[in-house]
């Protein structure tokens, strides 16, 4: 029988799915799920919201799942129709292996999903590894975006060594106690930790992998000038991954610098760390009509 792709054991994956079940148990909306038929896997979503409101769909963090957005569901559901999948590879209830960066594959499988769901046309989100995915299936098919929401994108500047040396160390030994400082590290140092049972499921779902999300790919320039002209790019003041000030500077000289906005107070937990901020952004920024071509 093959090795599981995404959990080091079935041991693992069933602690991964109880700490899913219970967090879906105190989800602060009506919601129901859906199992979405791929060439890459059975895809999980997460569906709340009216059925009528316009699709909004959102892209969880490596190492994450759908229920990583359970501190934006409630007041963004009031205004659209949620669409929460869990992405392949990572530690949530989607079947099948993590897609290999340079594949295209991420943006295949995404486009899939939708196609499946009767979504031609989407407002489009990601928090992190998401972010990453959801801006390059924007740039592959900008036909089918209205509004692109990038969250803590990971890939905007060099990674800084000593949080890369941090994540390896961690993902080598994965114990409580590495597991609490690193998921400290990653937020900003103004942010009250997660609630324990947040913080218990993060150390479930870091331990159940087989592997650990790799770094993203670095934004190519071409990449950043090519963002969308609805696109809204949020980044925590205190982001630990890299040197926010160089992202500023390089978005300034690319033409790109008011698609970009600095958030007080937080770090790479962008949705968790300034929950109702991100949220009272991405609506406004959502719920506005696409501008104007100027020709």
């Amino acid at each position: 029988m093959p090795a599981d792709p995404v959990y080091r054991s079935p041991a693992a994956r069933d602690a991964v799915f109880a700490a899913y079940d219970r967090a879906l148990a105190a989800w602060p909306v009506p919601y129901a799920t859906v199992r979405v038929p791929t060439a890459f896997g059975q895809t999980h979503v997460v569906l709340c919201g009216d059925e009528h409101a316009p699709p909004l769909v959102l892209l969880h963090g490596g190492g994450g799942s759908a229920i990583d957005w359970r501190w934006n569901v409630e007041p963004l559901s009031r205004r659209f129709r949620l669409v929460l999948p869990d992405i392949p590879g990572e530690p949530g209830k989607t079947a099948g292996a993590r897609p290999a960066y340079a594949s295209g594959n991420h943006a295949a499988w995404l486009g899939e999903v939708l196609r499946e769901l009767g979504l031609a046309r989407v407002r489009l989100g990601g928090a992190s590894l998401g972010s990453w995915i959801a801006w390059q299936y924007a740039l592959r098919h900008p036909e089918a975006v209205s509004h692109l929401a990038v969250l803590c994108p990971p890939h905007l500047a060099p990674m800084r060594p000593g949080f890369l040396l941090r994540a390896i160390g961690t993902a080598v030994f994965p114990t409580d106690a590495m597991l609490r400082r690193f998921q400290r590290a990653v937020m900003s140092p103004a942010t009250p930790a997660p609630d324990e049972q947040a913080m218990a499921d993060f150390i479930v779902r870091w331990r159940a992998q087989r592997r650990n999300p790799p770094p993203i790919p670095p934004a190519s320039d071409a990449e950043v000038r090519a963002l969308p002209r609805e696109s809204l790019v949020l980044v925590g003041e205190d982001e630990p991954l890299y040197d926010v000030q160089i992202a500023v500077r390089r978005f300034s000289a690319l033409g790109r610098a008011d698609r970009l906005r600095l958030i007080p107070a937080a770090g790479h937990a962008l949705p968790y760390e300034q929950a109702d901020r991100v949220n009272e952004m991405l609506a406004e920024f959502l719920e506005a009509a696409p501008a104007r071509e100027v020709r």
